[in-house]
């Protein structure tokens, strides 16, 4: 995974802050291009919080890219493209946020909270797990760069 620069204002180690304080500064926290897909894709950060050291919780969201059938300007596709391209739209994938906590000292994470989209940001499914499993991160994945880019250090 490619690694950016993560400017160091967007890493906040709130000592003694209450929920309050983390909960406005994410709402005011920008998203930031942390790196590219190999499928065409973004993924953004934002709100990134160190719960204890060498623990951390951020949100994330993976922007797909439009379906090929999409990509043109709608007077140019065939009727097929345009039928194709509505279905698409309609119930793929085209972006999810994510609440994600990593605990360096083990390797391990986990997603506790998900929203998906399709390309009209329609809900297709979302879920809320706080007790969600520790798991060690799949190589070259996107948990596996937050490790590598947070953890560093820690």
């Amino acid at each position: 995974m490619k690694r950016l620069a993560f400017p160091l204002a967007l890493l906040c180690g709130f000592a003694v802050a209450d929920e309050q304080q983390i909960r406005d500064f994410i709402a005011n926290d920008e998203w930031f291009h942390f790196t590219d897909t190999a499928s065409g894709g973004k993924v953004f950060t934002k709100g990134v919080v160190r719960l204890d050291p060498g623990r951390f919780q951020l949100w994330f969201k993976v922007e797909k890219p439009q379906p090929k059938e999409c990509r043109k300007e709608p007077f140019f596709r065939s009727p097929m493209d345009s039928a194709l391209c509505d279905d698409k739209e309609a119930h793929d994938l085209g972006e999810s946020l994510n609440l994600f906590e990593m605990n360096c000292e083990n390797r391990t994470g986990r997603i506790v909270q998900a929203t998906y989209y399709n390309f009209n940001n329609d809900i297709l499914d979302s879920f809320e797990e706080p007790d969600a499993p520790w798991t060690r991160q799949v190589p070259d994945s996107i948990g596996e760069g937050f490790m590598s880019y947070f953890c560093e250090g820690e």
